[in-house]
């Protein structure tokens, strides 16, 4: 039985006590994080990215849990999520 859990803290600008979120699978955090997802310019490491609400940081994961950093052949840093063959974010 795994019992590792897969959480999301959410830091919102002037609210000082982040939201914690916890799911039971990695695929649950993937969902989640994707319904975040501000695109790979908001990237702001491996395990923190922002959008316009707040910054977003993973603990007992990373990006590299959820998806694919590749180069296009321009050389632009690229980001993939597992299981989407239908866009890629330019980082």
């Amino acid at each position: 039985m795994n019992t590792k859990k897969y959480t999301v803290r959410i830091r919102q600008e002037g609210i000082e006590k982040p939201t914690i979120k916890d799911f039971d699978s990695l695929d649950a955090a993937r969902a989640f994080v994707r319904g975040q997802w501000g695109g790979a310019d908001c990237i702001d490491s491996n395990i923190s990215f922002h959008n316009d609400c707040a910054t977003y940081d993973l603990v007992n994961f990373d990006l590299n849990d959820l998806g694919t950093f590749s180069y296009d052949d321009a050389g632009f840093r690229e980001y993939r999520f597992h299981g989407d063959y239908s866009s890629t974010f330019h980082v």
